[in-house]
């Protein structure tokens, strides 16, 4: 649900409310396949304003682990929102477990982006740590 603020605007020889926007910023591990439209649906809306940071682009070896076979995905996972790739300064990225993912620049960027919401998605594994 948009949230439509109490102040007016004149557009096109009309009042309109206008909508508050929100800064949202997202954390995740990687691209993938299913949170790619949930992203895209949210940069729709117009009272959002979405950021989703990605701790790691894995190699088509490492989008493989688990499959038995390097892979690429066939879809765009990326477009439809805007979307930046951390450094991932882990020794052994893309491994698993809390120390494939070693992002010290999200600290920056939570201090400095003053975001209204910030989403860390993830389960099992730790996505990001600040020294």
């Amino acid at each position: 649900m948009t949230r439509v603020s109490r102040h007016w605007r004149w557009q096109a020889r009309t009042w309109t409310p206008m909508v508050e926007r929100r800064r949202l910023g997202v954390l995740v591990t990687h691209p993938i396949q299913y949170f790619s439209p949930l992203f895209r649906e949210l940069a729709a809306r117009p009272g959002i304003e979405l950021t989703v940071y990605y701790a790691h682009r894995p190699t088509p070896e490492e989008q493989g682990a688990g499959f038995g076979v390097a892979f690429e995905w066939d879809v765009d996972l990326l477009s439809g929102y805007d979307s930046r790739f951390l450094r991932n300064e882990s020794a052994e990225p893309a491994g698993d477990g809390f120390g494939a993912y070693d992002t010290p620049e999200i600290a920056t960027i939570l201090r400095d982006q003053r975001f209204d919401a910030f989403l860390v998605m993830g389960g099992r594994d730790a996505v990001a740590r600040s020294r």
